[in-house]
Order: C-alpha cells, then structure tokens, then sequence
C-alpha cells in the first residue's frame, strides 16, 4: 500500500509539473471552458475514487444508485450539472482496490464543442484509432479515443458529425483498454 500511495504521489507531481509547461487549452465559450475545467479536475483526483470527493470537486451532487454492487459503488448526478448532463462516479470498494481497480469516474457533455486539440493538453497522446461504434448502433454514437495514462486509460468520445466532445471515461480499474 504505501508504494501505490508513492505512485500516486509521484504521478500527481508530474501531472501538476506537465500542466505548468504547458499552456492552458484555449476555449472559445464559457460551457466549454467550464468543460475543460471539469475534465482537468477530474484527471488531478487521487485514486482510488471516492464519491464524496469527485462530487464536491465537479459542483455536483451525487447519489448512490442501484447499480451498486459487491465491487463498486455506483454514484450518479442529480441537478446543477452546467455543461454536464450526467456524472457518474463507480467508487472501488476495499476488494476491488486490493486487485488495482481504484474506479472510473464517467462525464456526459451536452454544451459546448470542445475538439480534440483543446484536450491534447490534458490527457497527451492517443492511440489514435477512434473505436467504431457496432453497425446496431444510433447514429450519434460517439467515436473514442484512447489516451492511456499510468494509472488507467482516458476515453474520449467524440460526435460523428461534429467532431465535438460528448463523453469522458476516465477509467482506472485496470481492466485493459
């Protein structure tokens, strides 16, 4: 336990070293900088996830739901989202943190169009192969991008048409992209 607490310690460093040489990501509306603001917010949280903190942090309030389970304790958004319509917040419980898994927190976006360029900042490289959404599939379902990280991977999910940002997976349960 104490070498994951160093991991994370030194991850958490180097994410706020990264983020002081790097400009900010440029946004050319309010929705979209409060945007940004959440998906950097979110990157910063230590792991393992915890409900009571994301919350807090995003300016939501979150309940826990009933798809909560022996592994994880699923929390979801209610009211006073700004540009997010939905949160999502699965907290490890103690079995699933003592396999690695320390939670994913997800974000719906409605406003807004924050592009791929505006993120690069934040979440670095990709994989660069957008997921193909199964031919059973809407439409608008968003195309990921992958962006792994030392500790999980990032999801992103991009509109078909627009290009434009819809959801965020931040995803540290160890389960392979």
């Amino acid at each position: 336990m104490p070498r994951l607490r160093w991991v994370a310690l030194s991850v958490l460093c180097s994410m706020v070293l990264l983020a002081s040489c790097v400009s900010p990501p440029s946004a050319s509306s309010p929705d979209e900088a409060r945007v940004l603001a959440g998906v950097e917010t979110v990157l910063a949280r230590p792991r393992p996830y915890v409900a009571a903190e994301v919350g807090p942090a995003l300016g939501v309030v979150l309940t826990e739901t009933a798809a909560s389970n022996a592994f994880f304790r699923v929390w979801a958004s209610a009211g006073g989202l700004g540009p997010f319509a939905s949160v999502e917040v699965r907290e490890p419980q103690a079995r699933s943190v003592e396999r690695g898994r320390n939670g994913m927190i997800l974000l719906t976006l409605e406003a807004g169009c924050v592009i791929a360029a505006d993120l690069a900042p934040l979440v670095g490289p990709s994989d660069g192969v957008p997921s193909t959404p199964s031919p059973e599939a809407p439409a608008d379902t968003p195309r990921y991008v992958v962006h792994p990280a030392p500790w999980g991977v990032v999801r992103l999910g991009y509109a078909p048409e627009s290009g434009c940002l819809r959801s965020v997976v931040v995803d540290a349960t160890g389960v392979p992209a």
